[in-house]
Order: C-alpha cells, then sequence, then structure tokens
C-alpha cells in the first residue's frame, strides 16, 4: 500500500497499471474551514484550496480510482475505511 498524491498517482500509473483508493474532504467550505481551524495563513489558505480542488477534480475524473471516501465524521470515516481495508486487503491484518 503506497500513498501517492493524485499528481504522482497519474505519473505512476502511465508505467505501471494499479488501482487506487481516495479520501476526499466532505466539500471545499469544510476543508477551507479545518484550515482556518489549524490557523493556516490566508495566503497559503487560498494556494492550498486552489490545490486541492484542482486534484479533488482530477480523482473524480480518474477511471483507476476504485473507492472514494468522504472524510466528514472523522471516527465514523476512520471505522468505515478500516472495514474497507481489512474486506479489500485481508493480506494487512
Amino acid at each position: 500500500m503506497l500513498n501517492y498524491n493524485i499528481n504522482t498517482a497519474n505519473e505512476v500509473r502511465d508505467k505501471i497499471p494499479f488501482n487506487c483508493d481516495a479520501i476526499l474532504p466532505p466539500s471545499e467550505g469544510a476543508l477551507k474551514e479545518k484550515l482556518i481551524k489549524r490557523k493556516t495563513k490566508a495566503e497559503e489558505i487560498e494556494k492550498r484550496m486552489e490545490c486541492s480542488i484542482k486534484e479533488i477534480q482530477m480523482i473524480n475524473e480518474a477511471n483507476y480510482i476504485k473507492y472514494r471516501m468522504v472524510n466528514d465524521k472523522e471516527e465514523e470515516a476512520f471505522n468505515k475505511l478500516e472495514k474497507y481495508l481489512k474486506e479489500t486487503y485481508p493480506q494487512f491484518h
């Protein structure tokens, strides 16, 4: 299991076929609110939001993303992800 951003995944995908899973924010607003709560500087928030919006669009267009999970409620999202990973990748128990 590897952790890639979508740009790296696209580059690797061209060389080695594989499937990916993605964890997405519930909305642009929720992502921005999270950055504000972390006391991220305004100019950094703008840059990160622009990048995130592009990456989310790329993820939604990528045909090799097998599973997309929305990280809306942290504990619930963790439990869903854990269940999915155990069912999909039993060799990693």
